[in-house]
């Protein structure tokens, strides 16, 4: 096997398209932005939630969406 990563994987525009029906309040920025704005969260000690590529599977399929 080479990798976990098995499940589902979701385009930007899915998620956004989910986020909007959900009234949830967002903000986009470019691959640049984001790096720098998630590294000043975690600097602060804050919580980031990072929803990138495939998900994995199997029951302890914890590691990639874990900081």
């Amino acid at each position: 096997m080479e990798h976990a990563y098995l499940g589902p994987e979701f385009s930007n525009e899915e998620i956004k398209r989910i986020v909007l029906a959900q009234n949830l309040k967002f903000t986009e920025y470019n691959e640049e932005e984001l790096l720098q704005k998630a590294a000043q969260f975690i600097h602060n000690n804050k919580t980031v939630g990072w929803f990138q590529g495939r998900l994995e599977f199997g029951p302890r399929a914890l590691g990639n969406r874990s900081i």
